[in-house]
């Protein structure tokens, strides 16, 4: 059972007080207090009735389950007998029920109940609850003082280096030559003079008809601006006062505009060409640039001092570009060529800075979360959240500020970089909200609230299974902010829970080749995580195990990288030194061949072992953490750790970060390999696979597959644990209702071999539910319509040095136009010209050596008008994590689609 948390320390009065107050405004329906009627005279003359109040104790389902287990201590401890020892449980129960029969007595009062005639002030004043953890030190205090982040604003800037009012402005760049065109401007109401109707105009020069011209065009804008302000003026009901300039002046001032206008549009050039200080903003740019990368390729250490000059350099960029000079400025915010790049550049520098203030937040959060001493490991994703929500606020004031940038109005030479970050600050703002979902989850699995019990599966791929490899040993582990209170590891591995069985069903059929009867370490058979972890579930508990709250599954490879980080460990009872180099073979030599078989427990290595990695990884350094976090999510993301929570709603999480090893449904195009070794020792270590998938699309949008998978033994028959046939279930998993019409390159094995099944086993519900319409196909392949899709099932035996291959050919159930209507917008969908084939590569846990390569073929009269890859219809790789290759082609044909 999992050990009790320790008491925590006497409350002083004030607080008892608060939950005495609590106490007796939470009565109802759970406990009874009743006097026994033999004692009614001695009570009546001690205490008056009046005096003797009788309730009942309930507690609201709201409640959480920290405070009702506070409220049944402290009720416990007040109706329980003084001086008894004896343990009396209380239920209790948190929605409305009826009132129980079971009466607890109170024996004798402890003290004369008096109620005050005073008014409590927790029945007018909403409940305050009191701190239950001590003051916090003067390093609580200060922690918040980092979180302020020193904002620019822009305006101040302006107001510094560029006042709005004109003559301001004027007057702060050339100083006395501000008074120099005083005589030539005069301040006056904007309504003119109107010529008089049917006023006879003089002819004039043609000098003069060339100036009128010019004044012509002003006067134009000079109307638009008049009927601007007589609408403010109706608005405000003031008079708005606009400088009139002299003709000759103005005409002055529209050829300087002009020659500037003929400049490179951009407000640095303008800047340029009156001061040297807007070189500056380039400058300083280009500082913050560097800086960036110095941030991100740096020690963790100086993480945070790198983030903050790139948040000052930003800074200093920004104050360049306010501190030009000011005739600079308004020209680059006036014209029309130039606004749009002043105002962008300005968004620019504003979103780097927020941004590069996001990062100085992160990297102190880090650094106290790992540096600050902590009772409970939870209490370090405490330190983080405030840190983490100062970041997730910039980053989205950065993510609004940069929609401010209208990239194309900006240079070719700066639209890339523009996109870039403007896709990068998206990237990263949804990255943190993820991350703040992660911690939210992290903090509840780790048993912040109450301890949480798990069951770790440790699978080898040397000998793969559907979910990634045999499940040779397991640990029972209890969890407690985020400590592990106990690891149990059963010294004989799955195998100890055999004899503990009280339900026996019948296996798989494939499975029958080793085994009459469906137990624990075969329980993974199912390609989707989660429903093998149901299956796994099912067994423990059929085996009279305690409640778990969920399956991990851990592959070797894990380990193997896990000890990069943690160095060697010392095994000297076992005369080993464990390490990266030499952990597969000398964990598969300890539990195979060097076990002690009087004790037959070759599973204890593994719980020697593991207690003493973790002591490792526990006294490792912040940048060791850093590693092991990139390791664990590299081993999330290729199957390498898949985890399943039996919590609905943490179950969500697990499947939207894409951890849970789920097959995902799909309206398109869709193929699995899983291969499963069953009686073929540890040989898949030899395995090279080679997976060709040949598509063609129809005319009519019909679409067929053929499947080619190449399979060669490279192991020396004989080789220890490698050296054995390989006997491989392989099947593949296709859209459902998918037709196939031809199969070939199978080895089964003989029918004799085939264990039967005992008569007095019952069919296992699990399997019937999933695996429906067994039926047999081409070249005796088992279809089966199981987990969302259709199911070829087949064997193939490889000796070592052998190379065989195996072929599917089969039919889509949709077209291309079926797929189009399914995924596309309705406004595309009406386009009946396009056509849309998507294929979801699901990859095999445990399956590192396979390499897959997709060549779709479609008609000549189609033309592909997208893809998501951006190489073409083709898709190759790795085939370790999941991958999708989708297409939308413009068939340019008049036949109408999906008919």
């Amino acid at each position: 059972m999992p050990q009790k948390r320790p008491r925590r320390k006497a409350l002083p009065e004030w607080k008892r007080m608060n939950q005495r107050a609590e106490l007796e405004r939470r009565l109802a329906s759970v406990l009874e207090v009743q006097i026994p009627k033999q004692q009614d005279e001695n009570i009546e003359k001690a205490i008056p009735l009046q005096e003797v109040v009788s309730e009942e104790v309930s507690v609201s389902s709201s409640e959480s389950p920290t405070d009702i287990g506070r409220l049944d201590a402290a009720l416990v401890k007040t109706i329980t007998t003084r001086g008894s020892k004896r343990t009396k449980k209380v239920s209790i129960r948190y929605e409305a029920h009826e009132a129980s029969p079971h009466q607890i007595e109170l024996v004798r009062l402890a003290h004369r109940i008096v109620w005050e005639t005073r008014e409590r002030i927790m029945d007018s004043v909403r409940y305050w609850r009191a701190p239950f953890l001590p003051p916090p030190g003067l390093d609580a205090f200060a922690a918040p003082g980092e979180l302020r982040v020193h904002k620019v604003n822009p305006d101040a800037f302006i107001t510094q280096f560029t006042p709005g009012d004109a003559d301001e402005a004027y007057a702060k760049s050339f100083g006395w030559l501000s008074r120099a065109r005083e005589p030539f401007i005069r301040w006056e109401h904007v309504t003119r003079e109107r010529a008089a109707k049917g006023a006879v105009r003089k002819q004039p020069s043609a000098l003069r008809h060339a100036e009128e011209e010019i004044v012509h065009t002003i006067e134009s804008a000079k109307e638009i601006e008049e009927e601007i302000v007589q609408e403010a003026e109706a608005d405000w009901g003031v008079p708005t006062l606009v400088p009139k300039i002299v003709p000759w002046r103005v005409l002055t001032g529209f050829l300087v505009l002009a020659v500037l206008v003929t400049a490179p549009a951009e407000a640095v050039h303008f800047g340029r060409s009156l001061s040297s200080s807007w070189a500056a903003v380039s400058s300083r740019g280009e500082a913050a640039l560097q800086n960036i990368e110095l941030a991100m390729n740096g020690d963790s250490l100086a993480q945070a001092d790198a983030w903050r000059s790139v948040s000052e350099d930003f800074k200093a960029s920004d104050r360049a570009l306010n501190e030009a000079n000011a005739l600079a400025v308004a020209l680059s915010k006036a014209l029309p060529q130039t606004s749009t790049y002043y105002a962008s550049a300005r968004a620019l520098l504003r979103s780097g800075n927020l941004t590069a203030q996001a990062a100085v937040a992160l990297s102190q959060g880090m650094t106290r979360a790992f540096d600050e001493p902590a009772r409970y490991p939870v209490d370090r994703l405490h330190v983080f959240v405030p840190y983490l929500e100062q970041a997730t606020s910039l980053l989205d004031e950065a993510v609004q500020v940069a929609g401010e940038v209208e990239v194309n109005k900006l240079p070719a030479s700066a639209k890339a970089k523009a996109g870039t970050l403007i896709d990068t600050l998206g990237s990263a703002q949804t990255s943190v909200r993820e991350i703040v979902l992660l911690q939210t989850l992290a903090v509840q699995l780790l048993g912040d609230e109450s301890q949480r019990r798990y069951l770790f599966i440790f699978q080898n791929p040397a000998e793969l299974r559907p979910t990634g490899g045999f499940m040779g040993s397991l640990a029972d582990v209890i969890v407690d902010r985020g400590e592990m209170r106990s690891i149990t590891v059963p010294g004989g591995g799955p195998y100890d829970l055999r004899s503990q069985l009280t339900e026996h069903v019948k296996p798989p059929q494939p499975l029958s080749l080793i085994a009459d009867r469906w137990e624990f370490q075969d329980a993974n058979w199912f390609p989707d995580f989660y429903t093998s972890a149901e299956k796994i579930r099912w067994f423990w508990m059929k085996s009279g195990q305690p409640t778990i709250d969920g399956v991990i599954s851990i592959n070797a490879d894990v380990m193997v990288e896990l000890l990069k980080v943690t160095g060697p460990v010392e095994m000297p009872e076992y005369g080993k030194t464990i390490m990266a180099d030499n952990f597969l073979l000398e964990t598969q030599k300890a539990v195979e061949l060097e076990y002690d078989r009087v004790e037959n427990k070759p599973k204890k290595f593994i719980g020697d072992l593991m207690p003493r990695v973790l002591e490792r990884l526990k006294q490792g350094k912040r940048d060791d953490m850093l590693k092991l976090a990139g390791l664990l999510s590299q081993s999330l993301e290729k199957k390498d750790i898949q985890v399943a929570l039996f919590h609905k709603d943490e179950q969500a999480l697990i499947e939207r970060f894409g951890w849970g090893g789920r097959f995902q449904p799909t309206q398109g195009d869709a193929l699995a390999v899983i291969d499963t070794n069953i009686a073929g020792q540890k040989s898949d270590t030899s395995i090279a696979e080679d997976v060709k998938i040949d598509t063609q699309i129809q005319t009519d949008g019909s679409v067929e597959n053929t499947v080619t998978i190449t399979r060669t033994n490279s192991a020396v028959k004989g080789e220890l644990f490698h050296g054995a046939n390989n006997v491989d279930y392989m099947r593949l998993y296709v859209p459902a209702g998918s037709e196939l019409l031809e199969a070939n390159g199978f080895s089964p094995p003989s029918d004799d071999l085939f264990k039967k099944p005992l008569e007095a086993d019952q069919p296992d519900p699990t399997l019937a539910q999933t695996e429906q319409h067994v039926r047999k196909g081409p070249g005796g392949v088992v279809i089966t319509d199981e987990l969302g899709r259709t199911s070829f099932g087949g064997w193939v035996q490889l000796e070592p040095g052998e190379t065989r291959t195996t072929v599917f050919h089969y039919r889509l159930p949709h077209t291309t136009f079926d797929m189009a209507n399914a995924l596309l917008t309705e406004g595309s969908k009406r386009d009946q010209t396009r056509a849309v084939y998507t294929m979801l590569l699901t990859s095999q846990s445990g399956k590192a050596g396979r390499t897959f390569a997709q060549h779709v073929q479609y008609p000549e009269s189609w033309t592909t008008a997208w893809n998501n890859t951006g190489a073409g219809a083709d898709l190759s790789g790795t085939w370790d994590h999941d991958s999708v290759n989708a297409l939308v082609f413009s068939t340019n044909d008049s036949a109408k689609a999906g008919e």
